[in-house]
């Protein structure tokens, strides 16, 4: 991982002024640049996004994978996958923020993925957010609970299901990703 500096604070116009390959994502105001992602690391993220493509579309959700979504201006972040509306999944950023939003942890984004995106994501009110971490052989289901401000997080193992209702019914195994 390495950071890249400016005299200001970073926007996605400074992400888009970078090579097309360059894994990158701004925390507050900071590009951060990523290595690639491993093969199982890839392989648990398409699993996810496609049950979630074929459980969402039919109510009229798309699922994109490692899209940049605009958090607030000095926050872009790039989701291995995220669930959003299907009037905005050609939007690129995302602005309008995801109901579902997956990261798969690997070695390099798992603070930023356990605390940061978390932050984004639980301030932006997104509805779900998940943590898969292969190491540990868990998803972590973050979520909010009635009107709670702050997510509720269950701890699921592998062998067990993920088992949501909104934003559309979905039932998931984790033996398969963990």
């Amino acid at each position: 991982m390495t950071t890249r500096t400016l005299d200001r604070p970073a926007t996605y116009d400074d992400l888009r002024g970078l090579p097309p390959e360059a894994r990158a994502e701004i925390f507050d105001g900071v590009i951060v640049m990523s290595p690639g992602a491993s093969p199982q690391h890839n392989r648990a993220a398409r699993y996810l996004a496609n049950a979630l493509e074929v459980a969402g579309q039919p109510h009229g959700y798309l699922v994109n994978t490692d899209n940049d979504v605009q958090w607030h201006p000095t926050a872009v972040t790039r989701p291995d996958v995220c669930v959003v509306a299907e009037a905005h999944a050609n939007d690129q950023p995302i602005t309008h923020y995801p109901v579902l939003v997956v990261e798969v942890l690997s070695p390099a984004s798992a603070a930023r993925d356990l605390v940061r995106k978390r932050a984004y994501c639980e301030t932006a009110r997104v509805p779900e957010y998940w943590v898969v971490d292969l190491a540990e052989r868990q998803l972590f289901r973050h979520h909010f609970v009635d009107s709670d401000t702050h997510y509720t997080v269950d701890t699921i193992d592998a062998g067990d299901t993920v088992t949501i209702d909104a934003p559309f019914p979905l039932v998931v195994d984790t033996g398969v990703i963990l």
